[in-house]
Protein backbone atom coordinates (compact mmCIF):
# COMPACT_ATOMS: atom_id res chain seq x y z
CA UNK A 1 0.00 0.00 0.00
CA UNK A 2 2.79 2.56 0.77
CA UNK A 3 4.75 1.30 -2.64
CA UNK A 4 1.30 2.17 -4.21
CA UNK A 5 0.75 5.70 -2.17
CA UNK A 6 4.54 6.83 -2.92
CA UNK A 7 4.05 5.61 -6.56
CA UNK A 8 0.97 8.17 -7.03
CA UNK A 9 2.75 10.80 -5.17
CA UNK A 10 5.66 10.61 -7.65
CA UNK A 11 3.56 10.47 -10.87
CA UNK A 12 1.34 13.41 -8.95
CA UNK A 13 4.82 15.68 -8.41
CA UNK A 14 5.72 14.92 -12.44
CA UNK A 15 2.61 16.83 -13.11
CA UNK A 16 1.03 13.17 -14.53
CA UNK A 17 -2.31 14.48 -13.97
CA UNK A 18 -1.49 16.54 -17.42
CA UNK A 19 0.40 13.96 -19.05
CA UNK A 20 -1.90 10.80 -18.20
CA UNK A 21 -4.93 11.83 -16.27
CA UNK A 22 -6.69 8.70 -16.84
CA UNK A 23 -4.16 6.39 -15.72
CA UNK A 24 -3.48 8.19 -12.71
CA UNK A 25 -6.98 8.58 -11.93
CA UNK A 26 -6.85 4.69 -12.19
CA UNK A 27 -3.99 4.53 -9.85
CA UNK A 28 -6.22 6.25 -7.20
CA UNK A 29 -9.42 4.25 -7.50
CA UNK A 30 -7.46 1.31 -7.43
CA UNK A 31 -5.54 2.47 -4.11
CA UNK A 32 -9.07 3.44 -2.77
CA UNK A 33 -10.51 0.32 -3.68
CA UNK A 34 -7.54 -1.58 -2.08
CA UNK A 35 -7.95 0.85 1.34
CA UNK A 36 -11.45 -0.37 1.64
CA UNK A 37 -10.69 -4.07 0.90
CA UNK A 38 -8.35 -3.91 3.73
CA UNK A 39 -10.41 -2.64 6.07
CA UNK A 40 -12.86 -5.61 5.17
CA UNK A 41 -9.87 -7.52 6.00
CA UNK A 42 -9.67 -8.83 1.95
CA UNK A 43 -6.07 -8.67 2.23
CA UNK A 44 -5.27 -10.67 -1.22
CA UNK A 45 -7.66 -8.88 -3.29
CA UNK A 46 -6.37 -5.19 -1.28
CA UNK A 47 -2.75 -6.62 -1.90
CA UNK A 48 -3.87 -7.07 -5.97
CA UNK A 49 -5.05 -3.62 -5.75
CA UNK A 50 -2.41 -2.36 -4.39
CA UNK A 51 -0.11 -3.42 -6.48
CA UNK A 52 -2.04 -2.33 -9.57
CA UNK A 53 -2.31 0.91 -8.19
CA UNK A 54 1.66 1.07 -7.67
CA UNK A 55 1.34 -0.32 -11.92
CA UNK A 56 -0.68 2.39 -12.89
CA UNK A 57 0.98 5.53 -11.28
CA UNK A 58 4.31 4.37 -12.77
CA UNK A 59 3.04 4.36 -16.26
CA UNK A 60 1.33 7.86 -15.30
CA UNK A 61 5.06 8.87 -14.11
CA UNK A 62 6.33 7.29 -16.71
CA UNK A 63 4.14 8.92 -19.78
CA UNK A 64 4.91 12.30 -17.63
CA UNK A 65 8.62 11.92 -17.96
CA UNK A 66 8.16 11.72 -21.58
CA UNK A 67 5.88 14.48 -21.89
CA UNK A 68 8.93 16.64 -19.70
CA UNK A 69 11.55 15.08 -22.51
CA UNK A 70 9.80 15.86 -25.88
CA UNK A 71 9.04 19.70 -24.63
CA UNK A 72 12.71 20.16 -24.10
CA UNK A 73 13.82 18.86 -27.01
Amino acid sequence: MSDARQAIAAAEEANADEAAPETLNEARRFLETAESQLRDEAYGAARINAVRAKNRAVQALEASQRAASNEAE
